[in-house]
């Protein structure tokens, strides 16, 4: 759909008609590029398809099941594979696309051509997004797994490290949690801050700032929530990576222009109160 105002400043909706072959398969997932020009859009056999938005044209098309498994050259996969996410750089210049299979790869959308693929992980990825291009010296594509830990690759050079790198490991407050992320999102105030982002709390990370060796207090879950209440809900746990559990169950996190953080929640209480009766079955011999 398109928004527009009219003369008299009353919004106006108008459907557009994208190309056929992009229509008459569906989306798994679609994207706009940074322009707001231009749709990226992934199709249940696993073809990607930019649909330009002015002409409602495609403009390239690629298969990234066609790179399944190799580092370097074209490999012929037994089936396509469907994709499941895309994220597009903030300059436009670059697409990451994830398989349902696991496998990432990352495509120049100026020439359209296969740049890189990722190598596989120890744990499968939750949540991935470009760093903001001011946030670190080189793009980078941020990746979280199932074990609530982060990874950078440096997508001109190719390289993948895991963060905070060297001796430091993640702590044990997140990696220990049975919460895994599956979002984030980063602060366009301060573009080395990211949120990431689970069902039962926030976790603040600054790819600028140290992360302390030392292991964080254990406390229960009731203790940091009532520590959170009392310190206006900033959290627990070590200055990076600062864990915020004032919000649960989180259903959407976002940033919006300047320094404000959209959250969702959506109470179990909510859903409880529109479920249905309970049934009952009548047990004989008793």
């Amino acid at each position: 759909y398109k928004l527009s105002l009219d003369s008299d400043g009353a919004l106006d909706v108008e459907k557009c008609q994208l190309p056929r072959k992009v229509e008459g398969s569906g989306a798994n997932s679609l994207t706009f590029l940074s322009d707001s020009r231009r749709l990226a859009v992934a199709q249940p056999h696993g073809l990607v398809s930019v649909v330009e938005l002015d002409t409602f044209e495609v403009q390239s098309s690629f298969r990234p099941s066609d790179y399944h498994g190799s580092q370097a050259g074209l490999l012929s996969a037994p089936r396509p594979l469907a994709l499941s996410r895309l994220e597009v750089s903030q300059d436009g210049q670059w697409l990451a696309t994830f398989s349902l299979d696991g496998s990432i790869h990352i495509w120049s959308l100026e020439s359209g051509r296969h740049h890189a693929s990722l190598p596989q992980l120890p744990a499968r990825v939750t949540a991935m997004r470009f760093a903001p291009p001011q946030s670190l010296t080189q793009q980078h594509l941020v990746l979280v797994t199932a074990e609530n830990k982060v990874y950078l690759f440096e997508v001109e050079g190719k390289k993948l490290s895991s963060f905070p790198s060297g001796n430091t490991s993640t702590p044990d407050s997140l990696v220990n949690s049975s919460h895994h992320c599956w979002g984030l999102t980063f602060n366009p105030m301060n573009p080395s801050s990211v949120i990431l982002c689970s069902n039962a709390f926030l976790c603040h990370v600054d790819f600028n700032k140290k992360v302390s060796a030392s292991k964080p207090v254990e406390e229960s879950k009731r203790s940091r929530k009532r520590k959170g209440r009392e310190e206006g809900g900033e959290g627990s746990g070590p200055e990076n990576f600062k864990i915020i559990d004032k919000y649960s169950p989180i259903i959407a996190a976002e940033y919006l222009s300047g320094d404000n953080l959209l959250i969702v929640e959506r109470p179990w209480l909510q859903v409880i109160a529109q479920l249905g009766g309970t049934l009952y079955r009548k047990r004989f011999g008793r």
